[in-house]
């Protein structure tokens, strides 16, 4: 079994679902001081060992990329806007499914996008900030997760195997 600080789990899984989410759309990232960002999406999560919010940083044009990626068509402002805010969705919902291997279930809010914004993410790990930047060819992305739980929580792997869809796998029941 598999023991990982929350602090840990958190930070690795916010790098690497964020580079898999993008690279999907794309869009490959490299870690690395971003240019200016212009939209700022903020999605809430609570849970009984964790609460907090996830955030992204993003400049237009690199959401304006994915978009295109993900519908084959130039998004209007408000669908660009909407966009970053699915965005934000899709890496807490990764970040959920790997939560969910250590038994720890979160619930997401909706998601708030702001844009023309001057944003610096502060925190450190210590605050239970954990943040990335990231540069691409079609802008700047900032990442960041500020979780909230009780000491230092320490998470257990569970020994089952893993039943859940894959990332950007979908189940419909109707």
């Amino acid at each position: 079994m598999s023991d990982k600080s929350a602090r840990e789990l958190l930070s690795e899984s916010l790098l690497t679902n964020a580079i898999e989410l993008f690279a999907h759309y794309e869009a490959p990232l490299e870690v690395g001081a971003p240019p200016d960002m212009e939209l700022a999406a903020v999605l809430g999560f609570s849970g009984d060992a964790i609460q907090g919010a996830l955030g992204l940083l993003a400049h237009r044009d690199l959401v304006a990329a994915t978009y295109r990626s993900a519908t084959g068509q130039d998004g209007s402002r408000r669908q660009l806007d909407d966009w970053l805010g699915e965005l934000a969705n899709q890496l807490l919902g990764r970040i959920k499914n790997t939560l969910l291997r250590y038994d720890v279930a979160i619930q997401l809010a909706t998601p708030m996008v702001l844009r023309g914004v001057n944003i610096e993410v502060g925190g450190s790990h210590e605050d239970g900030v954990y943040k990335v930047e990231f540069t691409c060819c079609t802008g700047g992305l900032c990442a960041w997760i500020d979780a909230q739980h009780e000491g230092e929580l320490v998470l257990h792997l569970r020994e089952e195997e893993d039943v859940s869809a894959s990332e950007g796998d979908g189940m419909f029941f109707f």
